[in-house]
């Protein structure tokens, strides 16, 4: 009956330490729990960009995105859940293009220079800074974004990473986001250096 006890004693200690430090090695756990999937090249695809925002602690949704004008390849949208496409001052999301190419060109619109630009523009026509200019077009982002309340370039960071850019807008400065931001890009910077 003594034996018992301390056999139940010993198994509930044990479990209980073996659920401490989880959250502290959710990403490490994350990353060995789902080996990344090798690709030929350096390019990062929409699976692997799912798992590394997912790692990082982000819930995510993908959206296959098509361009108007059917002249650009489709594009693959990793957002935070519930982003829609629509909402451009998403806390965190990853645009991935079909080469490096396309996402340099698209990276230059997600830097700081891009958001200086784009604060130049509503400067110059005020009416912008409220609804946006909807008709230049999906494939244009100066302009075409409404300025969100309080915002401010240092808010706004992103990163060219291969085939995809990571964008992130922390329009409160929570210092949780920075951090999730941070794991992120070196997860993605992981998978890009990753060879096939």
């Amino acid at each position: 009956m003594v034996n018992a006890r301390r056999l139940v004693l010993l198994c509930c200690g044990v479990l209980m330490l073996a659920g401490c430090g989880t959250a502290h090695h959710a990403a490490s756990a994350c990353s060995r729990a789902e080996s990344p999937r090798r690709s030929a090249g350096r390019a990062i695809s929409t699976t692997n960009a799912r798992r590394d925002m997912r790692c990082a602690g982000f819930a995510v949704s993908t959206r296959r995105f098509v361009f108007d004008d059917n002249l650009a390849p489709p594009m693959y949208i990793v957002g935070t859940r519930g982003y829609s496409g629509d909402d451009d001052w998403s806390p965190a999301v990853v645009f991935r293009f079909k080469n490096d190419a396309l996402a340099t060109d698209a990276a230059a619109h997600y830097s700081r220079a891009g958001l200086r630009e784009m604060a130049r523009y509503w400067r110059r026509y005020p009416g912008t800074a409220k609804g946006g200019n909807r008709s230049c077009g999906p494939g244009c982002a100066v302009g075409g974004m409404p300025r969100p309340r309080g915002f401010a370039v240092r808010k706004g960071v992103g990163y060219r990473i291969c085939n995809v850019v990571l964008w992130s807008y922390n329009a409160h400065d929570d210092p949780r986001l920075t951090v999730k931001v941070g794991h992120a890009t070196r997860l993605l910077r992981a998978s890009c250096s990753d060879r096939g």
